[in-house]
């Protein structure tokens, strides 16, 4: 043999993974339990045709493991590995470029070091040819082994909706299904209407977005550690204002509505504070909230309302900052805003399902929002509402969206293609701190997986609207809870995005 190839033999034979003669072929619906110590490996396949989809789950019991999944040639194709030290479930998805037998290496990680050994569960839940049928499946897997009460999801191109599904409940109390037409609280990408207002004004001629706040608004808003800096309203569209929302946005911008659906005491000591302040806050115009909290004579008025960098100059995402540029619509356009929105952007749209706030909303349509354990939470009215008062079901999200993508390809819409494209493309980007790469358009973000968009999320609800250019497919997802509450709800959540950017393509 010649002596060159030698060195080359040896290392392809190193790399190559090594499988046991005692490795296990799983078979659909059987579970497999066993017990892992640090240092083991356990190995398992499956035999697949070129096409075929196949979704397993990894329960881990006191060990975190690690699954490694290889094609029939021996080449590993993905890891599969959730939070540091998470137990729980572990989703494992294999799509088969080829026929043969697909392997799966179990390797425990040892991140809790009190851990030596601990047991797992392995399924081979399903094998599936048809790509929707798959991606039921993964959804209706994740929700099975979630704490999230409902949830709808979406997938977009920029001319229809390719896939809607739903999960869970609306309703836990009575059963009441999630489905796509469920209406909730889509939170922040509300935002994203105040952008498109903003620049329909513009079209007008009505303003620019370097105009001077204090061009516009009745009363004086300045940064104080900076006077001489004006704010302006692109300033406000990109978070950059200097506007700071803590403490002021976070207790006194909600009051509550009507009575508490279940005990105080039930709920946790954060939400129990917020259900104090909002019960002891007094309802008044965006006007009043806004005055009082950036002008100098205003009752809240602090100089930590702002932050000690001039404007322009870094990054702080404000919902007050918005709401005050949604105030500059209304006075610049002389309807108020929510009506502005309504007859400007909704009805254009036929958005059917949307309306501000839950009032608004049949309560049959509606989703409630929870808090962790299934705990209902109780409704709040909002005072500054645009930041995060539209409600819509999970279709017209991707509908909304799809005006979007098609915008930025240079169709013309409700606004310009041109103003679509200003909406979307970096006007900032955070060079320092610990918001270091955050890129804003206008109340718009660019992500750094390819994705831009707009995300939205509250005390019992989340909501996401994004969408990659290169493939031209978009992404949506909301839940009547806030998936960061736990790992228990966050792990899964982080899931069906993956599995919905994962399949969008193939449909």
């Amino acid at each position: 043999m010649n002596r060159c190839l030698i060195p080359i033999i040896l290392t392809f034979l190193t790399h190559m993974p090594s499988f046991s003669q005692d490795e296990f072929q799983l078979a659909i619906g059987k579970k497999v339990i066993k017990t892992i110590a640090l240092n083991d490996k356990h190995d398992y396949s499956i035999e697949l045709e070129k096409g075929e989809f196949a979704l397993l789950n990894v329960a881990q019991r006191k060990m975190d493991v690690k699954i490694g999944t290889y094609d029939p040639e021996g080449t590993e194709i993905e890891e599969f590995d959730s939070l540091n030290g998470s137990v729980g479930d572990e989703l494992v998805l294999i799509d088969a470029k080829r026929d043969g037998k697909y392997r799966l290496a179990i390797t425990p990680l040892g991140e809790r070091k009190k851990n030596k050994k601990g047991a797992y569960e392995i399924q081979l839940i399903a094998v599936n040819r048809d790509i929707r049928e798959h991606l039921n499946q993964v959804l209706q897997t994740l929700k099975d082994r979630s704490t999230l009460p409902g949830f709808a999801v979406g997938i977009v191109g920029t001319d229809t909706l390719l896939y809607t599904n739903a999960k869970g409940y609306a309703r836990v109390e009575n059963k009441t299904p999630y489905t796509p037409e469920t209406v909730q609280n889509i939170a922040s990408i509300s935002k994203t209407f105040i952008g498109i207002s903003l620049m329909m004004l513009v079209e007008e001629g009505k303003l620019t977005l370097d105009s001077a706040i204090n061009d516009v608004l009745p009363f004086e808003v300045t940064n104080p550690y900076f006077p001489e800096k004006k704010i302006t309203i692109r300033h406000l569209a990109t978070h950059t204002s200097t506007i700071n929302d803590f403490p002021i946005y976070y207790t006194k911008a909600g009051t509550l509505k009507g009575s508490l659906p279940v005990e105080k005491t039930k709920y946790s000591k954060e939400i129990q504070k917020l259900i104090k302040l909002a019960g002891e806050n007094e309802d008044m115009t965006m006007a009043a909230f806004l005055t009082s909290m950036l002008t100098r004579e205003g009752k809240w008025y602090k100089k930590k309302n702002f932050l000690k960098r001039a404007p322009g100059e870094e990054w702080l995402y404000s919902n007050v900052g918005a709401t005050l540029a949604a105030y500059i619509v209304e006075l610049v356009s002389g309807t108020p805003y929510n009506t502005f929105v309504e007859r400007r952007i909704l009805a254009p749209l036929q958005l059917k399902s949307a309306g501000w706030g839950s009032d608004t909303i049949s309560m049959q349509k509606q989703a409630t929002g929870y808090a962790t354990g299934n705990l209902p939470l109780p409704q709040y009215n909002l005072i500054t509402y645009p930041d995060s008062g539209i409600y819509l079901n999970s279709k017209d999200l991707g509908r909304y969206l799809m005006v979007l993508m098609k915008g930025y390809e240079g169709e013309n819409g409700i606004i310009s293609a041109a103003s679509f494209q200003e909406i979307m493309k970096v006007q900032y980007e955070e060079k320092q701190g610990n918001h270091k790469g955050t890129k804003n358009g206008l109340f718009w973000w660019q992500n750094d997986d390819g994705f831009m968009g707009h995300n939205g999320g509250d005390t019992g609800v989340i909501a996401i609207m994004k969408f990659n250019p290169t493939t031209r497919l978009g992404i949506t997802f909301v839940s009547n809870m806030d998936p960061t509450e736990t790992d228990e709800s966050f792990i899964p959540f982080k899931k069906v995005l993956f599995a919905l950017k994962r399949y969008a393509g193939l449909l």
